[in-house]
């Protein structure tokens, strides 16, 4: 028994919906618990921020140039293309995994250096 295209097609989009909440779920979490780290850390640095926070973003910088080039960059102009993109090859090359994971994990790293990301 074959499933109908258009089932098929509204099963994969309800996936996917149901995916991409979890994973906004686990990234805002991931951003709160960074943040409250931060919070308990700059209460013991004090005026140690001073360095702490500048050596934190060069420390992202080196690990989004060295590891995740294609993470750099805010994201912004990709976004807005999605909407005039039809070509499924090119939103692919645009969004594919490695690069979601790279922005949550400079996002997160953010947070905890005390970026407001």
């Amino acid at each position: 028994m074959t499933m109908k295209p258009h089932i098929r097609q509204s099963l994969s989009f309800i996936i996917l919906a149901v995916f991409i909440g979890l994973f906004s779920v686990v990234f805002a979490k991931a951003v709160e618990y960074s943040f409250s780290l931060f919070l308990q850390i700059s209460s013991v640095l004090k005026y140690w921020l001073l360095i702490y926070i500048p050596c934190g973003f060069v420390l992202i910088t080196y690990i989004v140039i060295k590891f995740f080039p294609e993470a750099s960059g805010s994201g912004i102009p990709q976004a807005l293309a999605i909407e005039y993109i039809s070509n499924t090859d090119k939103l692919k090359k645009m969004f594919y995994p490695r690069l979601i994971i790279s922005k949550f994990i400079a996002i997160v790293l953010g947070t905890f250096f005390g970026a407001t990301i």
